[in-house]
């Protein structure tokens, strides 16, 4: 896949990656440390392990749920390392064709059935647009190249909206959701396809949904546009990762952690004079 600024269709995941641009899950370990980031760029391990390989089906069962129906199959219910599977595994090799454990495979039908009755969700699937769409675009305030991989980009009612498929092994009501959301840093992931997609498609987009499914029975799924606040404070984290990726890629600066070798101390918390938390019991106020 060429880096050059712009909107790539029916790109293999392979290829996308081979683009030499800045991508999210690069960037955002910035937020950790720079040195941090130098390492995974170094390090010449296979990093597509089988949460990613599971992942990508699930995508695809959503996203593409014929293409799915083509390139996965069920394998058989035993060990990754006996005959049986080694040998159903050559077969669905010459074929082109990924196996997946009899448990993921049921996994990425019940949530991609999940997904598709969801009313709102739907409707975003049902919504003309691309799927799994690969963009590449040139960062105003820092001039560099990025690039990412969308699950869908979808025209509804005349506006486009960045959609993404969460799954989550917590609740995904709003409260829960929310804290997900921040501990993960998804904000900062939306506000970066946001900005890139208005730029690789040259139109603006309304906006950035997760569709949100919970791995666990019943597989639940709730919708959430991202609000104008978080996406600005997503659009202040991916600044600041992509300022400090490139003070590394064009002068070398790799710092470690931020205050190394300062006087470290407690959270106020685990103070035992920080105070009390009081509350009320049948009556009663009980310090905590």
């Amino acid at each position: 896949m060429d880096a050059t600024p712009g909107i790539y269709k029916n790109i293999e995941f392979g290829e996308y990656e081979l683009a030499n641009a800045a991508n999210w899950s690069l960037i955002k370990h910035h937020a950790r440390c720079p040195a941090y980031v130098k390492s995974l760029m170094e390090s010449d391990r296979n990093e597509y392990s089988k949460a990613l390989e599971m992942g990508a089906a699930v995508h695809m069962a959503v996203f593409e749920p014929q293409r799915f129906e083509r390139e996965y199959e069920c394998g058989p219910d035993a060990r990754r390392n006996s005959n049986a599977w080694k040998d159903a595994e050559a077969s669905a090799n010459e074929r082109c064709v990924t196996m997946l454990k009899p448990g993921e495979h049921a996994d990425a039908l019940n949530w991609r059935d999940a997904v598709h009755t969801h009313t709102m969700a739907s409707r975003f699937l049902c919504a003309d647009g691309y799927r799994e769409l690969s963009i590449v675009w040139r960062d105003q305030t820092t001039g560099m190249l990025c690039k990412g991989r969308i699950d869908l980009l979808a025209k509804l009612d005349g506006r486009w909206w960045v959609v993404d498929l969460k799954t989550s092994s917590k609740p995904v009501g709003w409260d829960s959701f929310s804290r997900t959301i921040a501990q993960y840093d998804y904000h900062g992931q939306a506000a970066f396809y946001i900005d890139g997609a208005a730029a690789a498609l040259g139109e603006p987009i309304a906006g950035f949904v997760f569709i949100a499914v919970e791995t666990t029975f019943p597989h639940l799924v709730a919708t959430y546009p991202l609000d104008p606040e978080a996406i600005a404070e997503g659009r202040r984290l991916y600044q600041r990762c992509l300022k400090s990726h490139q003070a590394g890629v064009e002068r070398g600066e790799w710092p470690g952690y931020e205050l190394d070798g300062e006087p470290i101390t407690l959270p106020a918390w685990a103070m035992s004079d920080s105070p009390d938390i009081v509350l009320t019991i049948g009556g009663s106020d009980v310090s905590v």
